[in-house]
């Protein structure tokens, strides 16, 4: 996260201060412990009572890049809404880095029952642009789902890794996408 200038925290309402410590406090004590004994500590963390110590273990994940990849791909299944629409955030943060993660987000679009993880998981597809084709379907696909926002993050993700500025409109990106068979 972003530090802020010690007046800023301390004019917060005790309530805000003592929730902007506790998750720098939580981030600070995972990353270090990431450092020393691996990603694979995290994921120990993950199944921890107190959601923010879940959230920043994740988020730590992310910043430590590549080689925890396959490790945020299985959060992606975690039971909480909550964590699997971080992972699927934090896999987007890391661009077309986290490129072999397509195949779990395209999952995370089209099957799982929470529409912000749905949403998420388009973002994190147009993030990683064109490396990200195989996700062109699936997209499409999403450009039908019940939910607005799923609709509208599929149709920017299908422009960043296309370069087609078709819309939401899903019959027209289907006629497309078959052209460019």
């Amino acid at each position: 996260g972003e530090l802020l200038p010690a007046r800023a925290v301390i004019g917060c309402p005790k309530e805000k201060r003592e929730a902007w410590f506790g998750r720098a406090w939580s981030e600070a004590l995972l990353a270090g412990l990431a450092h020393l004994w691996g990603p694979k500590l995290l994921m120990q963390t993950l199944g921890d009572k107190d959601l923010r110590v879940s959230l920043a273990a994740v988020e730590v994940l992310g910043e430590m890049g590549p080689e925890s990849l396959s490790l945020l791909v299985q959060v992606l299944a975690d039971e909480r809404d909550s964590i699997r629409r971080e992972a699927a955030e934090t896999l987007g943060r890391m661009g077309p880095e986290a490129k072999e993660a397509v195949p779990a987000l395209i999952q995370s679009l089209l099957g799982d029952k929470e529409f912000t993880v749905r949403e998420r998981a388009a973002e994190a597809l147009g993030r990683m642009g064109p490396e990200a084709k195989e996700a062109i379907p699936a997209l499409i696909q999403a450009l039908r789902d019940e939910e607005y926002m799923v609709q509208y993050y599929a149709a920017g993700a299908l422009r960043a890794i296309t370069g087609q500025g078709i819309g939401t409109d899903a019959d027209r990106w289907e006629q497309w996408w078959k052209e460019q068979q």
